[in-house]
């Protein structure tokens, strides 16, 4: 449970809490490096996994399996899933929920709603309607490129009366832009790679990453002398 009281205290302190929307394990492990917390976008995971738009194909045991290993490889982190209306019926939203709680998802309470979602707004007026109506309880915006929501900071949400804020797409979007513009270039000098300069993304860099993610669950203990006489 420590994980669900862990979000709750975040999410009522001053200020906006950011969770990065990620859309699988190497996405989880850049937003890591800079944000305490994960959505785990069902428009990404969709798209990510079944290479589907997010209408509906996701099967449960997929996301379960997925939050699985997120929650391994990032012991530490807020851990929002995205399960819609819980895949089909009560019975199985009942299963899904203990599944995921178990796993530790961090935002599956056991009654009643935490926060409300506030999404496709089209204007800043509307936040402030929606706050002055549902009271004190904390409200999620979702934030989406392109979508109908008006862009805003966190100071702007925060001014607002927001209390989470969920970026859904912003990692699944950049990595489309950045494989483009990549595979036009390769094409553009005849397949041959770029040489890695300052900033650049190698083997080294990549590998340091992935490394991370083992020693977040398992840190590295120095070696202990060995005791005892030999005989």
């Amino acid at each position: 449970m420590r994980y669900g009281t862990g979000l709750r205290e975040e999410i009522i302190r001053d200020g906006v809490t950011p969770l990065i929307g990620i859309y699988d394990m190497y996405s989880a492990s850049i937003a890591a490096q800079h944000y305490d917390g994960m959505f785990v976008s069902g428009f990404g995971f969709a798209a990510s996994y079944y290479g589907l738009p997010d209408i509906g194909f996701i099967a449960w045991p997929d996301m379960v399996g997925f939050v699985q290993r997120l929650r391994l490889a990032f012991p530490d982190q807020h851990l929002l899933v995205d399960i819609d209306d819980g895949y089909v019926d009560v019975e199985v939203a009942c299963h899904v929920v203990e599944q995921l709680e178990a796993l530790g998802a961090s935002a599956l309470a056991a009654t009643d709603a935490d926060v409300l979602l506030i999404d496709g707004v089209r204007s800043v007026e509307w936040i402030r309607k929606v706050r002055g109506v549902i009271g004190s309880k904390p409200l999620l915006f979702n934030q989406i490129a392109g979508g109908l929501s008006p862009r805003l900071s966190l100071s702007e949400l925060e001014d607002l009366g927001v209390d989470v804020a969920i970026y859904s797409t912003p990692c699944l979007f950049a990595a489309h832009t950045a494989m483009t513009e990549m595979l036009v270039r390769l094409r553009a000098e005849d397949g041959r790679l770029a040489d890695v300069g300052d900033g650049d993304v190698g083997v080294a860099t990549s590998i340091a990453l992935l490394e991370a993610n083992i020693s977040r669950r398992h840190p590295r203990r120095a070696p202990q002398p060995l005791t005892g006489s030999r005989r």
